[in-house]
């Protein structure tokens, strides 16, 4: 707010510089003036932008209280046309307040609808993502069990394929295929007998079938009858003949190794001649 007011005291009298007209009277100008030309300052630096048409008014409305005041001086016209030019200015600055107030309402709401929309948005985007999640884990359960039900089925279907075979149980170690010695081997001896080889025909497809890519220890036992160390020698050779020919129908020799055992691991006692032919075996331990 700036009202210009010249004062010469070597004239003895005082002037007043109208903002519009910027002239001066011998007299004081009335109170109204005065409140006019200071509201106008106001209103110009507030509503040039936002009330142009009532600012404009209230310049006009001021312009002829002040040339009104420099025909006529400080009369009771003057007073009057200084109260319309006030109430004109204070109109422009209180509709140009009420213009940026409605303007910071609007874009008040818009931020906060912004907001709203993005809040929105980021839940139906939630949403969205979970029920995508949930289908994803409702079908990977799904497939999980089916495999799990495959697996399963191959492992029964195996497990009774191999029980025609031979004796079959498990162990911590793995499957365990129990063959006895006298279906592969002629007493005392380690290669395989006619009939053997068709046992392991057998083994090998279903190995090859149900469990392609297991490591496989071949072991071979015997009973306690005679020396240890011919126990060892020919439970070794028996289990390397298996193995052998494990190899030569189509497992891979590096999934194979073999270990002879001898005596030292019987299943029965030594003691009978039915107990010591269980304890003379070769055993295919499918490992797990």
């Amino acid at each position: 707010m700036k009202v210009n007011v010249v004062v010469s005291l070597a004239l003895g009298c005082a002037f007043a510089a109208s903002p519009l007209l910027g002239a001066c009277s011998p007299l004081l100008p009335p109170q109204e003036l005065k409140d006019a030309r200071v509201s106008f300052v106001k209103a110009k630096a507030e509503a040039t932008k936002d009330a142009p048409l009532e600012l404009d008014e209230a310049k006009r409305a001021l312009l002829a209280a002040e040339r009104r005041f420099e025909e006529v001086g400080a009369d009771a016209e003057v007073a009057g046309l200084g109260f319309v030019a006030d109430r004109k200015a204070q109109r422009a600055s209180a509709l140009a307040r009420k213009a940026r107030l409605d303007r910071e309402l609007v874009e008040l709401q818009a931020a906060v609808k912004s907001r709203h929309d993005d809040r929105d948005a980021r839940e139906k985007a939630d949403a969205e993502k979970k029920r995508l999640d949930a289908e994803r884990k409702d079908r990977e359960l799904a497939e999980a069990k089916r495999l799990q039900k495959e697996a399963e089925d191959r492992e029964a279907a195996a497990l009774a394929a191999l029980k025609k075979l031979a004796s079959v149980r498990t162990e911590p170690r793995g499957l365990v295929i129990t063959f006895a010695g006298a279906v592969l081997f002629a007493s005392n001896g380690a290669s395989l007998a006619p009939q053997a080889k068709t046992r392991l025909d057998e083994l090998v497809s279903v190995l090859q079938r149900e469990s392609p890519n297991a490591k496989i220890l071949v072991e071979g036992h015997t009973d306690n009858q005679g020396l240890h160390s011919h126990n060892a020698t020919l439970s070794k050779q028996r289990a390397d003949a298996v193995a052998d020919y494990l190899v030569k129908k189509g497992v891979a020799k590096d999934r194979v190794r073999t270990e002879g055992i001898g005596e030292v691991r019987p299943l029965a006692t030594n003691s009978s001649n039915e107990g010591r032919a269980t304890n003379r075996r070769v055993e295919v331990v499918v490992e797990k």
